[in-house]
């Protein structure tokens, strides 16, 4: 308290999450960290592209803690949509990662539901989380396609390639 500049040990701690040598038992010491420091929704907010950028961090723990705190901002006018959009990739194709994607859906869901100007591109950016084996997954993307008013030939076209891995649910959905 008052000892160290809150921000400064925020930003040591997002490189620390970048260091791709750090054990799985200091990552979690890390994130723990990160937790007591009970940053507030105004300093996440102000780290958002970095807590976005950890989405494409190859360890579990990391992109499903970078998802709790976004989730926690995202309902903020400033929360950069098309860039958490943009970095969707870094966990479509994720194995073993059922609560970050439901997670994820859920909160593209919300605010499409409400602001669906980005659903074209999300819908792009999501078509290969149909490669997930997981059926709940599926199913909590379709809620999000199923946003679509229109049929829509660039999507239709981005989902083919992974026809073959969707649940029959799936596909007459």
């Amino acid at each position: 308290e008052n000892t160290l500049d809150k921000t400064k040990v925020q930003q040591k701690i997002f490189e620390a999450f970048s260091n791709p040598t750090l054990k799985q038992s200091t990552q979690s010491w890390v994130k723990n960290v990160y937790d007591r420091l009970k940053f507030t929704k105004e300093e996440n907010l102000a780290c958002q592209t970095q807590l976005i950028e950890l989405l494409q961090n190859d360890v579990n723990l990391i992109s499903s803690f970078s998802l709790k705190i976004l989730k926690q901002i995202s309902t903020e006018k400033t929360f950069d949509w098309s860039f958490f959009i943009d970095s969707l990739d870094g966990i479509v194709y994720r194995k073993k990662f059922n609560g970050g994607l439901k997670l994820a859906l859920g909160m593209l869901y919300k605010k499409l539901k409400k602001d669906d100007k980005k659903l074209e591109k999300t819908c792009l950016n999501l078509a290969p989380i149909f490669l997930q084996e997981e059926n709940s997954i599926q199913v909590e993307a379709v809620k999000v396609f199923s946003l679509l008013k229109t049929k829509n030939e660039a999507i239709r076209n981005a989902l083919e390639p992974f026809i073959s891995t969707m649940h029959s649910e799936t596909k007459s959905a």
